[in-house]
């Protein structure tokens, strides 16, 4: 019974938090260093799981704190990321925006997904 309680705390915790709870895959167009394709995105919190096609997988996980600007109507949030790529990892940047969907850069990796649009209330 307390574990339970504790699992459905952290869960609400989590949905109260980040603004949306673990989120089922969703099928959407994505860009890969400007290349069109069509990605399962899996948000949970902050962090993310992307399936490009059916080759590659890329987990995004934030690291440190996040910072969210507000400017004539537009909110964005930008937070650093790791990167988990099949054979190894990088450090980059995701951007969260109300307008043009998620951004998430690195050195040798770009990835848009124009649909994901952010807001104050979340994703």
């Amino acid at each position: 019974m307390l574990v339970r309680m504790l699992a459905a705390t952290i869960t609400l915790f989590d949905i109260v938090a980040t603004g949306h709870a673990d989120s089922q895959p969703k099928a959407t167009k994505c860009f890969v260093n400007k290349k069109l394709n069509i990605c399962s995105v899996t948000m949970a919190g902050d962090n993310l799981e992307l399936q490009v096609g059916n080759t590659q997988k890329i987990s995004v996980e934030r690291r440190g704190h996040c910072i969210t600007r507000r400017q004539n109507g537009l909110i964005s949030k930008s937070c650093n990321v790791k990167l988990g790529l099949e054979n190894d990892f990088v450090y980059g940047l995701i951007v969260l925006s109300s307008t043009t969907g998620i951004t998430i850069s690195s050195p040798r990796l770009e990835i848009k997904i124009p649909e994901f649009k952010f807001s104050a209330d979340g994703m």
